[in-house]
């Protein structure tokens, strides 16, 4: 073993990092492979020619290892490309030279350079320009050495031919191959990206269940045994009365949320429509009008009639009712809540504001950017959800269009994003209150 890896391995991704995609990965063993072998190669051959006092061969040897040893160095460094057209090179020469003077059958591995051309080089032209120098190579040495004047005269046709037809046969296999090996690489690499994504997605949506559902459903659970065991006052049972309907409605508020989430996790599209955003402004004002009322915040539903955008219902109705939840929370008793939606060109720029505690640009990079955000308490030290802006976030990037906020400190927050504008269609009574 070297390291966590089987030595043949280690050597195998000499120079390569823990990141290497899977075809960096296998070039990478490639152009290792080739250099250790042509290393042992030619360093065995060196010790064999200088004992048995063939001297002649030692500077091709010697020729051989110094390739290998050059191209070992270069994909140490991470110059991969460049090691295997050192090493692609080096035994091309060391091949034909071996085959021409010495007539050793050294040209016949021309095949193997031509082989591993085709598999490490993506362009094409490239890619055929060097094997037809390696066949090249490979014809020129077979028809110059015994062989062809040990083939009779009326055959020597034949015989070239023959070898053309071998060469592009070898060039053409190994090509469709390639093809093959290459597509099934693609396919497998795609599917496990899918399930790179997923096994996130599934991490995130179970880290936010657990963030922002156990906490309120185990304190509702603890006050519910309080209740049946009679251990609270008339006083005391008021009290828990508010903080469990609070709690019940945050809990509420993220399953809802989740719920749509979850839809868009398994890649269920939003239904883009034509829809009247006053009247889902309305609906939410209803919803959260008990809230508002506790702290004497006022919800302005400033959203024109005529105001129609192309979205999915149920997407918008989650948005507001984050957005709007959310400045309630950070607002100080006797507020007010802004709900705005002015033209800009073809589309509505819609905007949700409030006087509150504001954030700093750090705290708002959190809330949105990371997968579970630490939820801040409110001005009453409401119960928060601490996903909401990102959920919205997401929601609106399913309606290709994005979250902006604008914040500071003590003067309040402005979330505001962008739908495009729909045909109007005829006004429906708003929901009563």
């Amino acid at each position: 073993m070297f390291g966590n890896q089987p030595f043949w391995l280690a050597l195998l991704l000499w120079g390569g990092g823990e990141r290497l995609s899977f075809s960096e990965r296998t070039r990478l063993c490639l152009t290792n492979a080739a250099g250790w072998a042509m290393l042992v190669t030619g360093v065995a051959f060196f010790v064999f020619n200088g004992i048995s006092g063939r001297h002649h061969l030692l500077p091709l040897n010697t020729m051989l290892t110094a390739t290998a040893v050059g191209g070992l160095l270069l994909a140490r460094l991470g110059s991969r490309r460049s090691a295997f057209s050192l090493l692609a090179g080096g035994s091309a020469i060391v091949f034909v030279i071996g085959g021409y003077f010495f007539r050793n059958g050294l040209e016949n591995f021309l095949m193997i350079s031509l082989a591993a051309t085709i598999f490490m080089i993506d362009s094409r032209w490239e890619r055929w320009l060097l094997c037809m120098v390696y066949g090249a190579g490979f014809v020129v040495v077979k028809l110059s050495n015994h062989e062809m004047a040990a083939v009779a005269a009326g055959m020597r046709t034949a015989y070239v031919a023959n070898l053309l037809v071998f060469v592009f046969w070898i060039c053409g296999m190994f090509e469709l191959f390639r093809w093959l090996t290459t597509d099934a690489r693609r396919k497998a690499e795609a599917t496990n990206q899918q399930l790179r994504e997923s096994n996130r997605t599934k991490e995130e949506l179970l880290s936010v269940i657990s963030h922002d559902l156990r906490g309120p459903i185990g304190a509702l659970l603890q006050s519910l045994e309080m209740l049946e065991a009679g251990l609270l006052s008339p006083e005391e049972f008021r009290k828990v009365i508010a903080q469990i309907r609070e709690e019940t409605g945050a809990v509420h508020q993220s399953l809802e949320s989740l719920l749509i989430w979850a839809k868009r996790l398994l890649h269920e599209k939003p239904e883009i429509l034509s829809v009247r955003l006053r009247p889902i402004v309305a609906e939410t004002e209803r919803l959260l009008a008990l809230v508002a009322r506790q702290k004497a915040i006022s919800i302005q539903n400033r959203v024109r009639e005529d105001t129609v955008v192309r979205g999915d219902a149920g997407h918008l109705q989650a948005i507001f009712r984050n957005l709007i939840s959310n400045a309630i929370k950070f607002s100080p008793p006797g507020g007010a809540v802004g709900i705005s939606a002015m033209p800009k060109g073809g589309d509505w720029l819609i905007e949700v504001s409030d006087g509150g505690v504001g954030m700093t640009p750090e705290r708002m990079r959190q809330v949105i950017e990371s997968p579970v955000a630490d939820a801040d308490s409110g001005t009453q030290a409401e119960i928060g959800t601490g996903v909401g802006l990102r959920l919205c976030r997401e929601f609106l990037r399913d309606l290709n269009s994005d979250l902006h906020l604008e914040s500071e400190p003590g003067i309040g927050t402005r979330a505001f994003f962008r739908l495009p504008a729909a045909p109007a269609i005829r006004p429906q009574p708003e929901p009563s209150r």
